[in-house]
């Protein structure tokens, strides 16, 4: 009886100290910010509305995914470039998706020095461009040039990322490099449609 009393209490003390660390493992508070959403807000000045939602896998390894919209319109600042007159009165729309790995190389769990390396899908349509073909007589014959691009791109992205304000709650995402490679030129031309 005496052996009995003494195994099952060494085992009840056993459970409960196991308890014991779980319970602490549990409550053990983190600062580390695993879900970040941003966007971009310099790009709502062209109308490319971003939002892109980052969650960190481990201390060092993040996922992110991103959708870009740019609603139809006229195409941004273009009377103030001076770019071609059949510009101007153009209209376009753009959607993107993209899907990246970061890799965090100092601080972590979002913070620091990344490389990212990405795929985009893009789609964009483009309507109301004039241009003007010169027929066999030399005369130029306006054309309405209309037409939609489907692109697929992947690259290397290098930036930093900081947390900014009193509780980190402010996300500053600096991409520094970005160079992607897309599918060949030839393909926008493909997809135009011209009218007479």
């Amino acid at each position: 009886m005496k052996k009995l009393f003494m195994l099952s209490t060494l085992v009840a003390g056993s459970v409960m100290f196991s308890q014991e660390n779980v319970v602490k493992t549990e409550e053990a508070p983190t600062t580390e910010k695993m879900n970040i959403l941003k966007t971009n807000v310099t790009g709502l000045l062209f109308r490319n509305f971003n939002i892109t939602y980052e969650r960190s896998i481990n201390k060092w390894f993040s996922v992110a995914g991103g959708l870009n919209l740019v609603p139809k319109g006229s195409v941004p600042y273009a009377r103030q470039f001076n770019l071609d007159e059949s510009i101007n009165d153009a209209k376009m729309s753009t959607t993107a998706f993209t899907l990246e790995g970061r890799f965090y190389l100092g601080k972590g769990y979002g913070k620091g020095v990344y490389l990212a390396p990405y795929y985009r899908y893009t789609n964009v349509n483009v309507s109301n461009i004039t241009v003007n073909i010169e027929d066999q007589n030399n005369q130029n014959i306006p054309v309405n040039v209309q037409g939609k691009m489907n692109a697929h791109s992947a690259g290397l992205m290098i930036g930093t990322q900081w947390f900014l304000g009193k509780k980190k709650d402010w996300v500053l995402d600096w991409w520094i490099i970005g160079a992607h490679t897309m599918e060949l030129l030839e393909e926008i031309y493909k997809g135009l449609l011209i009218e007479r």
